[in-house]
């Protein structure tokens, strides 16, 4: 059998160093997904926590079931990998410019080749590791890994908003007195906050800035179209964008604004909890929450 011999961009020494990688780092659909996360950090410098262990190319700081490399890519620098011994095991912070070393072609024929897997990585020259269980933080530390998975808005919050998103362009009835529909379409943190700001009037019904439906539309002059422009998910919060432009026979002829209505997952349904303007030409910016429990 004729044997092909090829060449590493790094040192061949670092193969043969143990491999004791977590088994999630045979996970193929692990890997993707941290893949996804990961390139578009690659070349950027970025700072990771996780746990050092050494692994089939050198160490691997290991954090959401995979892990980034370091490892040395010249001959004269591979003293510095035996500087880490003293981390190994431990909860490490690693600092430095995130490289990216893609699947390689596997040779065709019958052959034998040492081949390095798919796998991102820092140079070990380069790379500041630091012992993160007895460091202080003095600077917030970004992280490249997501803490929660962002998806779009469910279909169930899109209908929620749109049934109180109609009732609310009605004058009555009106949700300040509406208790059912306060419990149907309110969070309970809004529901309070409604609450405290309607006890702040004396002459109720009859002064101008009483609450009523459309504080929840977040105008005074209602605008002639509204538009879902984008919607985001996070965990058991979503965020529906809703773009506002205002006609002709309005007050604000061409003006539009982008509002934020912002639902939470409460007692089995999803309720708002928040809406907030962005400044425009004619608004401030505003949040409805912070609105209502001011005095």
């Amino acid at each position: 059998m004729k044997r092909i011999k090829t060449r590493l961009t790094f040192t061949l020494l670092l193969l043969l160093m143990p491999a004791f990688a977590n088994s999630a780092q045979d996970s193929t659909s692990k890997f993707a997904e941290f893949k996804n996360e990961l390139l578009p950090q690659v070349g950027k410098t970025v700072t990771v926590e996780g746990v050092l262990r050494s692994a089939k190319l050198g160490w691997i700081v290991e954090f959401k079931g995979w892990g980034i490399y370091v490892y040395a890519t010249r001959e004269s620098e591979v003293s510095k990998m035996n500087a880490l011994n003293p981390f190994n095991e431990k909860l490490v912070s690693v600092t430095g410019t995130l490289h990216y070393f893609p699947k390689p072609k596997v040779p065709a024929g019958n052959v034998i080749v040492a081949i390095p897997p798919e796998h991102f990585y820092f140079d070990v020259a380069q790379a500041k590791v630091v012992d993160a269980s007895t460091q202080e933080s003095v600077v917030i530390r970004e992280t490249v890994s997501k803490p929660v998975k962002v998806s779009t808005a469910p279909a169930e919050c899109l209908a929620t908003f749109r049934e109180f998103f109609h009732y609310v362009q009605r004058t009555k009835p009106s949700i300040v007195t509406d208790e059912r529909a306060q419990q149907r379409w309110l969070s309970k943190n809004l529901r309070e906050a409604l609450k405290q700001k309607v006890a702040t009037f004396k002459d109720q019904p009859s002064d101008p800035d009483f609450p009523g439906n459309g504080t929840f539309v977040g105008t005074w002059d209602n605008p002639s179209t509204f538009t879902i422009v984008g919607s985001r998910r996070y965990n058991k919060r979503a965020v529906i964008d809703v773009w506002y432009a205002w006609g002709k026979g309005t007050n604000y002829p061409g003006d539009t604004r982008l509002s934020y209505f912002v639902f939470v997952y409460e007692d089995g349904a999803w309720k708002l909890d928040d809406v907030y303007t962005f400044r425009g030409e004619f608004a401030t910016a505003e949040s409805l929450n912070q609105y209502l429990r001011s005095k």
